[in-house]
Formats: C-alpha cells, structure tokens, sequence
C-alpha cells in the first residue's frame, strides 16, 4: 500500500527519473576548430571525449548542435623550486631553480541548436590545470652521472619517461590537461542540461 501511494505522490507530482542529459541523448554535435588550439590536439581530444560519452555522436559537419570553444587563457606558473647546485664542486648556490610547473587552461564554451539558432548551454567559463615535474638541460648534474666503470651516462635514458627538459614536460602535459578539460566541458553540459 504504501509503495502504491508513492508512486501516486510522484506522478502527482510530474517528478520523472530521467538520466542526465538525456534531452540531449543521441543529438548530433559539430566542433569547428577551437579558438586557440593551434595545433588541433585540444580539438581532437574534444571530439574523442564527445565520442566515448555516450550521450553526443560528433559529426565533421552539419550537427543538431554546435559547439564553439574560445581558448581564453593558457598558462604555465612555477610551483616547485629546489637549490642550484654548482656543476664542478657541488656546493649549493644561494639561488633557487624551477623544478616543477602548473599549467592551467580555461576556456569559454557556447553550445547552440543549430536548427533553432538557440544557446542551449552558455556562454560557460571551464578551467582544469596539470602539474608537471623537469630537469634543467643546462645543468650537467641534472643531465648525466658517472657509471660504475667511469663513464658518463645520461639520466634521461634511465628515467622512464619520468624526466624531461621543461618544453618536453610541458608538451607531455598537453595531453593529461586537454582530456581533463574536455571531460569538465562534457560534464558541464550534461549537469546544466539534467
């Protein structure tokens, strides 16, 4: 019985389970190149993330919906310092070196029904950062030490990926930072559309 007025409560009511974004379900999405992604891997990393939601099918052109995203701001900050060493003696210098940066990335999203020429979502403000770890390349202690047998080898050969020279870091952060951005984007949508 009471089930039975439950269920009379909820209908009532008008209340109904509807998963979220499911008024969205199955709409077809074009994303022209983002503003900003000079090399189209924010883009393509968008159009995977559309893909494996399982709520948008994005198509190259002509969609039911249109995503625009405007690149608003990308930028790199030093978080993580240690001291300098000298590379003869060894001795720490009174100077502190950049070891580890936070790149933060925030875009200006506008989802739009391009059958009705609507804002569905927007204009929306979406922000996600990565935090990434480098050596000084210019620093031979940073770069290489002496092997059992005398000779010099190369750290970077051994660091499994782990270590790299700031403009190799921060490319390896591309990737990491546009996924998180993209799936903040897809979220963001589906919550202003539940």
């Amino acid at each position: 019985m009471r089930i039975f007025v439950l269920l009379l409560l909820l209908a009532g009511c008008h209340y109904s389970f509807q998963e979220e974004g499911a008024s969205l379900q199955g709409k077809t999405v074009t994303v022209p190149y983002i503003l900003g992604d000079f090399e189209g891997k924010f883009t393509d990393e968008l159009i995977r993330a559309l893909a494996a939601s399982g709520v948008f099918s994005p198509v190259q052109s002509g969609g039911e919906l249109l995503l625009k995203v405007n690149v608003v701001s990308n930028e790199n900050t030093k978080i993580g310092y240690r001291h300098h060493r000298d590379d003869t003696t060894g001795r720490i210098r009174k100077r502190l070196m950049p070891t580890e940066d936070r790149r933060t990335m925030t875009v200006e999203i506008i989802l739009v029904d391009q059958v009705s020429g609507a804002v569905v979502v927007g204009p929306e403000v979406v922000t996600a950062y990565v935090d990434y770890d480098y050596v000084d390349p210019d620093s031979i202690r940073e770069l290489a030490f002496i092997d059992a047998q005398g000779k010099p080898q190369i750290v970077l050969d051994f660091s499994l990926g782990q270590l790299d020279s700031i403009e190799g870091a921060q490319d390896d952060a591309n990737v990491p930072l546009f996924r998180i951005l993209s799936q903040k984007i897809i979220d963001g949508i589906l919550y202003e559309k539940s």
